[in-house]
């Protein structure tokens, strides 16, 4: 009985032990600002520390280049914890991925989700792909978004560094239930070139980023 009780113990201790949400943002602001090295390196000793923390495993969807294996995990994390403060963030991911193969309807109804989910989440705001490629041929006005972060200071420290690639980059903010600094990267004519920015961006920087539209 004794026995018993104390693997329950152990169990529980284990079950509801997770990241504490400092760490788990400084794990992001790693991501966004090319350090994801360090996160690969400490990922593996923080899903045996933490093996049922939702935020672990939004951080080894990030870092998993995969993209519908990627896909497979956002939505996973999405359906088993919709008040994730990541969860619409998930969403969207899966919703960019079904629409850059092709499959529109899988991405409507993705999105469909997100905006009666989530009606204030940043990603409620963004004006779907397919309707912003008619906006596009207008004013050319594709964004990537390259970092989110909880602190303007950690915003303006990506700023300063993708300024040293040469790429030029601001800030943004939107009023919502978690206030974050978004910085974004304008001007691409098309969803393919902001797709080749992005690749590009990942594979010479290690900083991962997303097709993101302000709502007008």
């Amino acid at each position: 009985m004794i026995k018993l009780i104390f693997s329950i113990l152990i169990f529980t201790e284990i079950v509801f032990s997770q990241l504490s949400s400092v760490d788990f943002e400084k794990q992001i602001d790693r991501i966004y600002t090319g350090k994801i090295d360090l996160v690969l390196k400490e990922l593996p000793e923080l899903k045996k520390t933490f093996p049922y923390d939702i935020q672990v495993e939004y951080l080894d969807a990030l870092l998993t280049k995969d993209g519908e294996i990627a896909s497979k995990k956002f939505l996973t994390i999405a359906n088993k914890n919709p008040l994730f403060d990541y969860s619409d963030d998930a969403l969207y991911r899966v919703y960019q991925y079904h629409y850059t193969r092709g499959e529109y309807i899988n991405a409507d109804q993705i999105f469909a989700r997100l905006q009666n989910d989530y009606p204030n989440s940043d990603y409620r705001k963004i004006e779907n792909l397919e309707s912003r490629q008619s906006i596009n041929k207008k004013n050319n006005s594709i964004t990537v978004q390259v970092g989110a972060f909880s602190e303007k200071l950690n915003a303006e420290k990506l700023i300063q560094q993708l300024s040293s690639y040469k790429i030029i980059s601001e800030v943004r903010t939107k009023e919502s239930a978690r206030q974050l600094f978004f910085v974004v990267v304008d001007g691409f004519k098309s969803i393919e070139e902001a797709q080749n920015f992005i690749s590009k961006l990942k594979q010479d920087y290690g900083i991962s980023s997303i097709i993101f539209k302000n709502a007008e």
